[in-house]
């Protein structure tokens, strides 16, 4: 028979082993717990957080002079062969770009195409047979030359308007959105601020910003003196259009949901 101070050690064992199982246990739940309170966060409110936020649209308009400006001449030939009408492009193409080169337009800046089609039918009411056009789109970012380059393509007899379009550079935009983002911003919480001021509420943190971005409409620049070019004029060559670039607007808009308090 086990002596009673073996049967109190063995309780005692006993006891220890409960009470580390039960401190185990406890670790567990606690762990469990803390889980369930970081997912379902019951301190946070229960209402519909879309109940509890405001949504305004900022605005900014800038304006600036632009630094590109795009020309696009073009040249008709209406002959009776497809061979003449290919003649008279070549050297159309090849006498305008060399006098836009010799102005200092690079090539990468110059683009040509040609596009045409045949029609038997035209002749039978005193038309020509075949139909070709030559088309330019010069690109100059040098203001100093956009002037020139009118004058010269208005010297090549193109067919309809040389007056440029003018926009405004990658770089240049890049720098205007970044102004306008930042006005844009604090237009939308000027009128966040005062709309709380007014309904008695108080403005918190971002929830989203939506940003619309920016529209660039380019212009054609005012001109000093506005003729019709077409192939009725004479003196096409003598005749100068002062340009004048004036100004562009770059609107840029964001769309800001805060919380209230």
């Amino acid at each position: 028979m086990e002596s009673t101070e073996l049967k109190n050690q063995k309780s005692n064992k006993n006891k220890i082993n409960f009470a580390i199982d039960l401190r185990l246990v406890c670790l567990l739940l606690l762990i469990g717990l803390i889980a369930c309170l970081a997912l379902w966060r019951p301190w946070t409110s229960t209402s519909n957080s879309s109940d509890r936020v405001i949504e305004v649209s900022g605005e900014a308009i800038l304006k600036e002079t632009p630094d590109e400006f795009s020309f696009s001449p073009m040249y008709q030939f209406d002959t009776e062969t497809k061979e003449i009408a290919l003649t008279g492009i070549s050297k159309k193409s090849a006498e305008v770009t060399d006098g836009l080169k010799k102005l200092g337009i690079k090539s990468d800046q110059i683009k040509s195409d040609s596009s045409g089609y045949e029609n038997a039918s035209f002749p039978s009411f005193g038309g020509s047979k075949v139909n070709y056009t030559l088309s330019y789109t010069v690109l100059v970012t040098d203001q100093e030359l956009v002037q020139k380059v009118q004058d010269y393509l208005l010297s090549t007899s193109p067919s309809g308007s040389v007056t440029p379009f003018a926009t405004f550079s990658d770089t240049k935009r890049k720098s205007l959105e970044s102004k306008g983002r930042k006005a844009a911003t604090q237009d939308a919480r000027n009128k966040a601020d005062q709309t709380a001021e007014e309904l008695g509420f108080k403005v918190g943190d971002v929830k989203s910003i939506s940003d619309t971005g920016q529209t660039d409409n380019g212009v054609y620049p005012l001109t000093s003196k506005s003729i019709a070019i077409d192939s009725g004029i004479s003196d096409k060559a003598t005749t100068r259009i002062g340009v004048q670039p004036g100004q562009n607007e770059l609107k840029y808009s964001v769309t800001v949901k805060y919380f209230i308090r």
